[in-house]
C-alpha cells in the first residue's frame, strides 16, 4: 500500500512538472494575434510536440521521463485570454514560472485531480477524454457565447491540452478560473443544482461540517441560507443566470451548478451606492467626486461625493427594473455610450473602469462595447458580479458572495434517462438531478430565484456554528419552505 501511495504520488509530481514543460515550448510561443482573426479552422488545430528525456534539437533536457504534449485550438484559447484581460507574460508566469503547482490532496467525487497555480488564479482540472471531444465540439458556440455575453458566469477556459508519457496513460487537461481567488475567508460554499434528491452532504464518519466543506441544495434548506442583494444587482444576477441557462440548454447540457463562496464580515459594510443620469433625460450628469478605499485584494469600494465631502443619493432610477429589452449591439452603437471606454493596450479589446460598475444596467450585459471591467491588482478583466472586491457585497454590506456556473460538459443523453426513470420511482422525477435540459434550466433559474432575493438581511457573526444536517432527503423544497424551515434568514441554528 505504501509503495501504491508513492507511485501515485510520484505521477502527479510528473504530471504537473509535464504540464509546466509543455506549456512553456507550445502555449508560450503562440505568436498573439487579433481577437477577431478567429477562422473555423482554428477550432481544429492542436500543436503537438515531443519532449525527450535528454532533450532535442528544439526541446530542452528535463527532469521528467519522455513524454509528449498536445495544445488544443491554441489561437482560439489565446483569443478567449485576450478577450478577458489576461496578460500572455502573467499567464506563463502563474503556471510555468519558478514555483510548482499545488494539488488537492485527493481527486473530486469525478475522479479529477485539481492543481492550482502558486498565485492560485488558475486551476488545473483533469478530465476524460470523451469531456476533451465534447468541449471541442462546443468550443465555438462557447468563444460565441462570450463574445456575445462578456458577463456571463459560467467557467473561464482559459488552456485545453494532453500528456502523454511514455510508459503511462494520456492525461487530459483545462485550465479555468479559481472563482475563490481571494484573501477573504469563506465561511461557506455551496454547490447548487436546484435540485433536492441525494442532495446533501454527510460528513465523514467521525467528523462534522467545517468551513471547508462544501455543502448542497438540503443543506441550503436546512441552513435557512438567503443571498441578500440590492434591487438592481439582483435584477443583474437573475438576468445573466437566464442568458447562461438558455445557452446551456440549447447545447442540450444540463447537471450544472452554481458554486458559491460566502465570506461573513464582523463588522458592518457601508453597501456601495450609484448615480447616474436618468435615460429620460438629455441633460449632462455632473462629475462627482469619487472616494476610493483599496482593499485587501486591491478592487475599490466607491462611493460618490459632491464638491462638499456629502455623499450624493441614490436615485429611484438606478434601482428602477423596468429597464426596457435588452438592445442589439446595433442599436448600441447608435446611442451614446453611458461608460467611459478604455482601450487595453496592444490589443482591440475594451475595458471599463471598475468604480463604473454600480451603473450597470440589464442592457450592458448583451453588448459587446464595453466589455469587462479592469482589475486593479492583476492584468486581467472582470465581470460587474467580480467588481466589488472580487464578488457581490450584500445589501447591508455584511456578506461577501462570490458565484459561477461549473461542471458544464453532461449532456442529457440514454444514459440520463434512464438515471432519471429509475430514480423517479422511488423520488419526484422533476426533482431528481437528471433532467432534460429545458426542464433543468428552469428548475434551477426558479431555485435561484427563490433564495437570491432583495431584503435585508439579519446582521450575523462569522463565528456562527453550522448546525446539525437533517438526514432527510425525499422532502421537497415547497413543503420546507411552507413550514417555515425556508429561508428567511442569513444563517442561524434549528431549535433543539
Amino acid at each position: 500500500m505504501q509503495s501504491v501511495f508513492r507511485s501515485s504520488r510520484s505521477n502527479a509530481e510528473e504530471l504537473k512538472l509535464n504540464i509546466q514543460t509543455g506549456m512553456r515550448l507550445t502555449v508560450g510561443a503562440i505568436t498573439p494575434n487579433h481577437p477577431s482573426d478567429i477562422l473555423l479552422e482554428d477550432f481544429n488545430e492542436c500543436n503537438k510536440i515531443k519532449l525527450p528525456r535528454q532533450g532535442g534539437l528544439r526541446t530542452p533536457a528535463h527532469k521528467s521521463s519522455s513524454f509528449k504534449f498536445k495544445d488544443y485550438a491554441p489561437k482560439v484559447f489565446r483569443s478567449l485570454r485576450n478577450r478577458f484581460g489576461v496578460d500572455a507574460a502573467d499567464y506563463m508566469v502563474s503556471l510555468c514560472g519558478e514555483h510548482s503547482l499545488t494539488g488537492l490532496p485527493s481527486p473530486g467525487k469525478s475522479g479529477s485531480m485539481f492543481y492550482f497555480s502558486h498565485d492560485r488564479t488558475y486551476v488545473i482540472k483533469t478530465m476524460s477524454k470523451s469531456e476533451s471531444k465534447f468541449l471541442r465540439s462546443i468550443l465555438p458556440e462557447y468563444y460565441n457565447h462570450f463574445v456575445k455575453h462578456p458577463h456571463t458566469l459560467i467557467t473561464r477556459y482559459f488552456g485545453l491540452h494532453r500528456v502523454n508519457p511514455r510508459h503511462s496513460k494520456k492525461t487530459h487537461i483545462v485550465i479555468m478560473n479559481n472563482l475563490f481567488d481571494t484573501d477573504y475567508d469563506l465561511h461557506a460554499k455551496y454547490d447548487l443544482k436546484g435540485s433536492t434528491v441525494g442532495r446533501q452532504t454527510k460528513p465523514a464518519v467521525g467528523s462534522e461540517l467545517s468551513n471547508e466543506t462544501t455543502l448542497k441544495d438540503l443543506d441550503l434548506i436546512k441552513f435557512r441560507r438567503q443571498l441578500y442583494l440590492e434591487p438592481r444587482k439582483r435584477a443583474l444576477l437573475m438576468e445573466q443566470l437566464k442568458l447562461d441557462c438558455q445557452f446551456l440548454a440549447s447545447l442540450g447540457l444540463m447537471d450544472y451548478s452554481l458554486l458559491l463562496g460566502i465570506h461573513v464580515k464582523n463588522t458592518v459594510h457601508k453597501p456601495l451606492t450609484s448615480t447616474f443620469c436618468s435615460p429620460k433625460t438629455t441633460e449632462r450628469c455632473p462629475a462627482p467626486v469619487w472616494d476610493k478605499t483599496p482593499t485587501r485584494l486591491g478592487i475599490e469600494n466607491v462611493t460618490r461625493t459632491d464638491s462638499s465631502g456629502s455623499e450624493l443619493p441614490e436615485p429611484a432610477s438606478s434601482v428602477d427594473l423596468d429597464m426596457g429589452p435588452v438592445v442589439t449591439a446595433e442599436q448600441r452603437k447608435t446611442m451614446s455610450h453611458h461608460f467611459p471606454v478604455v482601450v487595453r493596450e496592444n490589443t482591440n479589446v475594451m475595458s471599463i473602469p471598475l468604480h463604473e460598475a454600480p451603473n450597470f444596467r440589464i442592457a450592458d450585459l448583451t453588448v459587446p462595447h464595453p466589455m469587462l471591467l479592469q482589475h486593479l491588482t492583476k492584468n486581467m478583466l472582470v465581470s460587474v458580479f467580480q467588481s466589488e472586491d472580487g464578488g457581490m457585497w450584500s445589501s447591508d454590506g455584511t456578506e461577501l458572495y462570490f458565484v459561477g456556473v461549473i461542471d458544464l460538459l453532461t449532456k442529457w443523453n440514454g444514459l440520463k434517462v434512464v438515471e432519471n426513470r429509475i430514480k423517479g420511482v422511488v423520488y419526484d422525477p422533476a426533482q431528481v438531478s437528471a433532467v432534460a435540459p429545458e426542464d433543468y434550466a428552469n428548475r434551477f433559474l426558479q431555485f435561484m430565484a427563490d433564495f437570491i432575493v432583495d431584503q435585508e438581511p439579519r446582521p450575523v457573526s462569522a463565528t456562527e456554528a453550522l448546525p446539525d444536517v437533517d438526514s432527510s432527503e425525499d422532502g421537497s423544497r415547497s413543503s420546507r419552505w411552507a413550514e417555515g424551515e425556508g429561508l428567511g434568514l442569513s444563517v442561524d441554528k434549528p431549535e433543539t
